[in-house]
């Protein structure tokens, strides 16, 4: 029970240091105003001071309590959160630029806009926080969790329209995994993260379709 609670309370935590699901609508003078768009292009690559990561091994050293179960679990994962983050880097895992581009796809499949140059506004995106953690606490394996904070900002300098979300917790596009298992096979993790990306993509598009 006291594993169950501390790792549901993480990823609330997580959700509340990434984003929560704040949104503002495209109202229809700005819509009407806005037909062609384009999407910024962004890099994130994340580091071991502000990657999220949280595993099965911290969790049951947390249980433990107080200060020094903490202290304990904290100094445990400092070295993989390190191994963790580096895979980003030397495998070149933009997850910025995968946001962005899968953003961008699915953005000119809707035909909402027109998505060329000479916009009259241009979309932002923002990685608020990223990484990867256990569902529950009895669960081994972890996985990808992502925040996002997506705008439309006209010609002005005025945001249009915004809306944050996240992607944490178990779902079917993505294959869970430990440490070891994503520095065997780098691959897994990135599209891991495409997956993430498409299902925010599809979250965020949604709301800007709402009139």
């Amino acid at each position: 029970m006291i594993r169950l609670f501390r790792a549901s309370l993480l990823l609330s935590v997580f959700v509340l240091t990434s984003a929560c699901t704040t949104a503002t609508k495209l109202n229809s003078v700005d819509r009407a105003a806005t037909r062609c768009v384009a999407v910024q292009k962004t890099s994130y690559y994340p580091t071991s001071e502000n990657i999220f990561y949280y595993t099965f091994g911290q969790n049951l050293t947390g249980a433990m309590g107080g200060a020094i179960g903490a202290g304990i679990a904290h100094a445990a994962a400092g070295g993989e959160r390190q191994q963790f983050s580096a895979i980003f880097r030397n495998q070149k895992i933009d997850v910025g630029q995968i946001m962005t581009e899968r953003f961008e796809q699915q953005l000119k499949r809707s035909g909402l806009f027109a998505v060329q140059g000479n916009p009259d506004a241009n979309f932002r995106i923002t990685i608020l926080n990223m990484g990867a953690g256990i569902p529950n606490g009895l669960a081994i394996r972890m996985y990808p969790l992502l925040a996002v904070k997506a705008e439309l900002v006209n010609k002005s300098g005025r945001t249009i329209w915004q809306k944050t979300d996240y992607v944490a917790g178990s779902h079917d596009s993505v294959q869970p995994g430990v440490l070891e298992d994503w520095q065997a096979n780098p691959e897994t993790l990135r599209q891991n993260f495409v997956a993430c990306a498409d299902r925010l993509s599809s979250a965020l598009i949604a709301h800007l379709g709402q009139r």
